[in-house]
């Protein structure tokens, strides 16, 4: 599971690889042959004792999966799957957690007070006035840190609009622009139009704007699920056989309606490698971390007994 292919001073949540990382990790893969698409992975033949069945996906449809990961994936004739939120297409901003990573870390001065209305719920602290990387000293004020994950917290289960409008007014608290880098943002809408005859990337949905399932009611899930994979077929013109959980979260209710777009798949992100026994409308997945190509072999192996020392078995 990848997000950004890019390098950023904050990374608090690890989205990010680096190109010449990205790059070392996919040359691992290609020498290994351990190249897979998800739905072989998936299927019956997908498997061998060995772990060399390694398949590579892409959540929230981030500009840099085209600009910096596909030119690495056709070097290395490597097949991946995009998970594309619909409604951020062509958005000239970030993402809701981006925003609110670039308002509240860094070494940029912040205000030493912050009242925030988070959907009529005031919330008020003190920051700390020591270094944003340390614990907070007195129990009336709080470090950057963790505010960043307080707030995020609260915001994840925000609807989009309200989003938008709590990270925008943290922004102009914080006296960062709203407007992001371009290089920050989701990919544009014929950018993914264009992927859709890629012989490498396959399309697959992740809600119209990549709400926290779990915390909204059946029929916005629904909207949700249904209106960004029907959206995605529209702008591919051919069907979406797979699908992926906001935050790898979901309840019985979001698997049910995920069920009912007759998809072959979806994935979570319980960390952990797939089996013949997975549930298929419930993959886990292995977040990849910004290391080079020996660390990432050693990774796979350590932690996940994959691409073992043998030969593959085909």
């Amino acid at each position: 599971m990848y997000h950004r292919i890019a390098e950023e001073a904050e990374d608090p949540w690890d989205l990010c690889v680096s190109p010449d990382h990205f790059a070392e990790q996919m040359e691992v893969i290609a020498r290994r042959d351990a190249r897979i698409d998800l739905d072989e992975l998936a299927g019956k033949g997908g498997f061998d004792r060995a772990g060399n069945r390694l398949a590579v996906t892409f959540d929230d449809g981030y500009i840099d999966n085209i600009t910096r990961a596909l030119p690495v994936l056709e070097q290395f004739e490597i097949p991946a799957t995009f998970f594309v939120v619909s409604g951020a297409l062509g958005r000239n901003r970030e993402f809701w957690w981006d925003g609110l990573e670039r308002a509240l870390l860094g070494s940029a001065p912040l205000p030493t007070t912050l009242s925030i209305d988070l959907a009529g719920r005031v919330l008020e602290f003190e920051l700390a006035d020591d270094d944003a990387r340390l614990p907070a000293r007195q129990g009336a004020s709080i470090s950057r840190q963790k505010l960043f994950l307080l707030l995020w917290e609260e915001i994840v289960r925000l609807p989009p609009d309200r989003q938008d409008d709590v990270v925008d007014r943290l922004l102009a608290w914080a006296g960062k622009p709203v407007a992001a880098a371009s290089t920050r943002v989701a990919a544009g809408a014929q950018d993914i139009a264009r992927l859709a005859s890629h012989p490498l990337i396959r399309i697959g949905s992740h809600t119209a704007h990549h709400i926290s399932l779990p915390d909204f009611a059946a029929d916005t899930q629904r909207s949700e699920i249904e209106a960004g994979h029907r959206m995605l077929e529209e702008l591919v013109g051919h069907r979406i056989n797979r699908f992926c959980y906001p935050y790898g979260r979901y309840d019985d209710s979001a698997r049910d309606i995920v069920r009912g777009l007759k998809v072959d798949f979806a994935c979570t992100s319980r960390e952990s490698v797939v089996t013949a026994r997975s549930d298929h409308l419930a993959l886990p997945r292995l977040q990849v971390k910004n290391i080079n190509g020996e660390s990432f072999v050693a990774w796979l192996r350590g932690n996940y007994h994959l691409i073992a020392g043998r030969a593959p078995v085909h």
